[in-house]
């Protein structure tokens, strides 16, 4: 029975079939009318512009999502029930830190047609890592470095102890890293300088790569005393210069991979209002550092696979 009508499957079934299927195309339309998906699109379509938890904390990692465009490539009956092909074209940042404010949303566009070719994920992602996140991993990497002295040109062994540092972005791309410290010769414990140096520089990588270099380094002192020289000779030192850029590299390296393989599991299967997304992730590329006004960002590109399911909440199917 099918549709009200008793088919006997003989070497006349097509023919029987014809006419059961040409009032199905018929009535089609018409009954997906009734399901109002215009107006349910729209809601989920409204509730997308949202920022997505992708870790919860040490450190907090989120990924803000603005949809651009919607793309349909038609419907066919199956086994399995209607089956539509669509595809969401949005825009995708990844913010470590505090959780950013949720996109403005706006109207439901005019659907785009699509085709097969445009199956797929690419994803581009800016992974912004906030200067408050980052301050705390350079104070830990030159606290554990000051446990021996610093060897300065002309000046000799230096103990320095690294009390409170602050970072932010500055023109031109660059990063500026405020230290406060106290320094002074070994064996003249009396003779110590305090005050704070600023290192400013431009955070640079190669394509591919989050290793962390520095260009254009400068570095200016204000102290407490005439002999303030010795901080800025010991910013201006491989070992305190060279360690930021390392600190940096060990947390963006560290921190990318640990990002996209909580990303991998994390949307793996997300849900995002009435729809679940099913990612595959096949390579990831990265592109060139920039330091900008509210963090370090790393241009990572996604490349894989993803589906799209309409699953509305309390709903099994």
């Amino acid at each position: 029975e099918l549709l009200g009508h008793r088919i006997t499957f003989t070497d006349k079934a097509d023919e029987k079939f014809r006419p059961v299927l040409q009032r199905l195309e018929r009535s089609c339309p018409s009954e997906l009318a009734k399901l109002h998906l215009r107006d349910k699109a729209a809601s989920a379509w409204r509730s997308a512009f949202t920022s997505v938890s992708l870790n919860d904390d040490d450190p907090p990692v989120w990924m803000r999502i603005t949809p651009r465009r919607v793309m349909y490539d038609g419907y066919h009956i199956g086994s399995r029930g209607l089956q539509m092909k669509v595809g969401l074209e949005a825009t995708t940042e990844t913010f470590v830190g505090n959780r950013p404010t949720d996109p403005v949303p706006t109207s439901l566009p005019n659907i785009s047609p699509t085709t097969a070719s445009n199956e797929g994920l690419n994803l581009f992602i800016p992974v912004t890592a906030d200067y408050r996140e980052l301050e705390p991993v350079i104070q830990r990497a030159l606290t554990k470095r000051s446990a021996r002295p610093f060897v300065l040109p002309g000046i000799g062994p230096v103990q320095a102890r690294f009390d409170h540092l602050i970072a932010y972005g500055t023109a031109g791309g660059r990063i500026a890293v405020g230290i406060d410290l106290q320094a002074n010769p070994v064996g003249s414990p009396r003779d110590v300088t305090r005050g704070r140096i600023w290192i400013t520089a431009r955070p640079i990588n190669a394509p591919g790569s989050a290793r962390v270099g520095f260009a254009e380094l400068s570095v200016a002192g204000d102290t407490d005393r005439t002999s303030g020289d010795i901080l800025v000779a010991l910013g201006n030192s491989p070992g305190v210069c060279d360690l930021i850029a390392s600190a940096l590299e060990q947390n963006l390296s560290r921190d990318l991979g640990d990002l996209l393989a909580k990303v991998r599991r994390v949307i793996n299967e997300k849900r995002v209002a009435d729809f679940v997304v099913h990612v595959r992730i096949d390579r990831i590329q990265t592109g060139r550092l920039q330091a900008l006004g509210d963090g370090v960002h790393l241009p990572v590109r996604v490349i894989g696979g993803a589906a799209l399911a309409y699953r509305p909440r309390g709903s099994d199917s």
